[in-house]
């Protein structure tokens, strides 16, 4: 579970921000993100399934990052600044005026106090990455990571302060009001589930809320009957996607059927089922395969063995300030509640402090959204249902039948497929390439092979596993070794790095060694 570490509400009119506080700490804005291995796996799929974002330009998206990023500063500082540099800022800091809106029924709160609890946290940061601006009304929503940040944090024992680390998640409202911009509500929240400044955090919390700044009414007119009949009229067009290890279950996921046989899930899912799953199923349906997928949106299309299902309706980008119901998968149950959409720009983001896995529904019961990847944000974000709509409308036009799609064997092989590997992959002695048993071990694992041998009646193949962190060598051989028990050989032995098969023919030993898999031969 992840822990709001400060939440506080601050209505000010954003005056002049110094710029050579600013300048003192060079801010890196650089995204390294490494995607080829993402990229090559989307590959795999047919492009006429392709998924697009639609994302739009912002107005004055280049005005708001900048307050962004000189609030943080004014908020954090620079690592071992002057005790001159830290007065000035937090005179600077003061000098943000609280608003004088009557209207806008925001508590006289502490500027200070926001202040001092976060300095006196000590936190030292060196970039700002992966920022989300997005606009609201006449709110914009400005999410942003400080990532690999130390602070000030209280041992175990309680009787000193430890550095601990973490990523820092900053969100501000800004409200834009006669061309100029209000710093209306702040949120910070660490990664990790940490119990630090809990009674600061609450004793903010408390006097600020959402109802400040949005309008509750239909959300409070929402009440549980309602909710049950909604989930109660969709409920069939909803899957539960599980991923295991042989019989162990490894990660499990929604999925809702938005056209007949056609599930619609996150790429998390398929990702999680990718490094650690040998495959996917769901309790109500036979999987054909996967149609298309996205990392960048988070989505995926599953295809099932038949269309003979029922599907959801997909609507319109909500409202803000609609009310809507959510359905999330907890302990292998659905569990169904309500939020209210506070953004509908790019994505739907809702006043919820949650990053599962949920499936958002309308009041008229259809699909709004599916949650994307919520890491950077203290507020639920889901997909915009344009995306989902202009992915679905690709397939419309196709009978069922014809609907591509890559098994999830060829999808893990692809995931791992390292071509630069493959360059160092040995050929095959003359004298043993054409045995029988070799060809058929050697179609049976898939990584290169890097050296064979032959001696009188015995052969060995050793085979580099450079994807062991995601297939350990018991599962790269097990193609091999259910061939084997297949074609009238016998597991003689098994230990905890040697399997050995014998039939009246061969004697074939297969070991694990670290990064490396070795099979041995014994011509009898």
């Amino acid at each position: 579970m992840k822990k709001i570490l400060l939440i506080t509400s601050i209505p000010l009119i954003f005056l002049i921000l110094i710029n050579f506080f600013y300048m003192e700490k060079p801010i890196n804005k650089n995204i390294n993100l490494n995607l080829s291995k993402y990229r090559q796996v989307e590959s795999s799929f047919n492009s006429a399934y392709k998924i697009e974002s639609n994302s739009k330009e912002i107005d004055n998206y280049d005005e708001i990052k900048e307050l962004s990023e000189k609030t943080t500063f004014l908020l954090l500082g620079n690592e071992n600044e002057s005790s001159k540099t830290y007065y000035l800022r937090h005179k600077d800091y003061k000098e943000l005026k609280y608003s004088t809106d009557e209207n806008d029924l925001v508590p006289d709160i502490s500027v200070d106090g926001m202040f001092l609890s976060l300095n006196e946290m000590n936190i030292k940061y060196s970039s700002i990455t992966n920022m989300d601006i997005t606009k609201s009304n006449n709110y914009y929503i400005s999410t942003l990571t400080l990532p690999d940040i130390t602070y000030k944090g209280i041992a175990p024992n309680e009787t000193k302060f430890i550095e601990e680390k973490s990523n820092l998640i900053l969100t501000y409202f800004f409200k834009e009001k006669d061309k100029s911009f209000y710093l209306y509500y702040v949120s910070a929240k660490l990664v990790d589930d940490l119990n630090t400044y809990d009674d600061t955090a609450f004793a903010i919390k408390e006097d600020v809320n959402l109802s400040n700044i949005y309008d509750y009414t239909k959300y409070n007119e929402l009440n549980t009957n309602t909710i049950n009949n909604i989930y109660n009229g969709i409920s069939s067009s909803i899957i539960t996607l599980n991923a295991y290890n042989t019989n162990e279950l490894v990660t499990s996921s929604l999925g809702v059927l938005v056209s007949p046989g056609i599930v619609l899930t996150n790429y998390d899912f398929i990702e999680k089922s990718l490094l650690n799953a040998s495959f996917i199923s769901s309790n109500n349906y036979k999987i054909d395969g996967i149609i298309t997928l996205s990392k960048e949106n988070n989505l995926a299309l599953i295809k099932l063995e038949t269309n003979n299902t029922s599907s959801i309706s997909i609507g319109k980008t909500p409202n803000i300030e609609d009310p809507v119901v959510t359905i999330k998968l907890n302990n292998n149950n659905l569990v169904t509640n309500k939020s209210l959409v506070i953004d509908n720009f790019n994505y739907i983001k809702t006043a919820e402090e949650d990053n599962s896995s949920e499936i958002l529904i309308s009041t008229d019961s259809k699909l709004l959204g599916i949650s994307t990847n919520n890491d950077e944000s203290i507020y639920k974000k889901y997909i915009n249902t344009n995306i989902i709509s202009n992915t679905i409308d690709k397939l419309n036009n196709k009978d069922f039948t014809s609907i591509e799609v890559t098994s999830f064997d060829k999808l893990k092989e692809d995931f791992y497929q390292n071509k630069k590997n493959k360059s160092k992959e040995v050929k095959l002695q003359n004298n043993i390439k054409n045995i029988d048993i070799i060809k058929t071990i050697n179609n049976n694992i898939n990584i290169p092979l890097v050296k064979s041998s032959k001696d009188n009646n015995i052969i060995s193949l050793r085979y580099e596993n450079k994807i062991n962190k995601y297939m350990s060598n018991e599962d790269i051989s097990l193609d091999l070794r259910n061939h084997l028990l297949n074609n009238n050989y016998k597991e003689v032995s098994v230990t905890n790095n040697k399997y050995i098969y014998e039939n009246e023919y061969n004697k074939i030993i297969i070991i694990n060694e670290f990064d490396y898999l070795i099979v041995i031969v014994v011509i009898k």
